[in-house]
Parts: C-alpha cells; sequence; structure tokens
C-alpha cells in the first residue's frame, strides 16, 4: 500500500504540539527558545525556532516546511518583497531640479 503523504500545516503542528502536552509557550520554554518563537514560525520563516521544532518534532526540515527548505536543509531564499519594483533612476547629488 503506498504511503500517505500528510503535510504539515501550521493547524496540524499545533495540533501535534497540543497532542504532546504543550503550549506553544511551554514548548518555547523546554526548547529554550525566546516566547512566541514557535507561534512566529508557524506564520513565517523564523530558522531558529523551525530548526528546534523539526527536531522536536523529529522531523527534517524540508518536510515539515517543504517552502523553506530544500532536502539538504537548506534554505530556499525568498524575497521579501516580490511585487516590488526596483528603481533604476536615480537622482545625481547637485542637479538642479
Amino acid at each position: 500500500m503506498p504511503a500517505i503523504n500528510r503535510t504539515w500545516s501550521r493547524h496540524r503542528i499545533l495540533a501535534e504540539i497540543k497532542d504532546r502536552g504543550f503550549t506553544t509557550i511551554k514548548l518555547d520554554a523546554k526548547l529554550g527558545l525566546k516566547p512566541n518563537d514557535i507561534a512566529v514560525s508557524l506564520n513565517r520563516p523564523f530558522p531558529k525556532a523551525d530548526k528546534a521544532l523539526a527536531k522536536w518534532l523529529k522531523l527534517p526540515l524540508h518536510e515539515l516546511w517543504p517552502d523553506r527548505y530544500y532536502s539538504n536543509g537548506t534554505r530556499r531564499v525568498q524575497q521579501s518583497y516580490p511585487n516590488r519594483k526596483i528603481m533604476t533612476a536615480y537622482s545625481k547629488m547637485g542637479e538642479a531640479a
């Protein structure tokens, strides 16, 4: 029988944390993180918390967050502002308007 691919959504991660008897704040303390680091990691890339949570769940980073990490564990680089256009024209100092 083929293996079922179960993706790890933030809701599934939270459910797993609660099933193991923790809250995100208690897990932060157990893993030596600052309060809310896990909560931040559930919403956006936060490498320190991402790695700690993956280790605690005993999962490779790329299985937990395939959109954030490659299979070798390196980060996928994401553009901070994908819709922002880069300005190509610059004014010169001292040039009259």
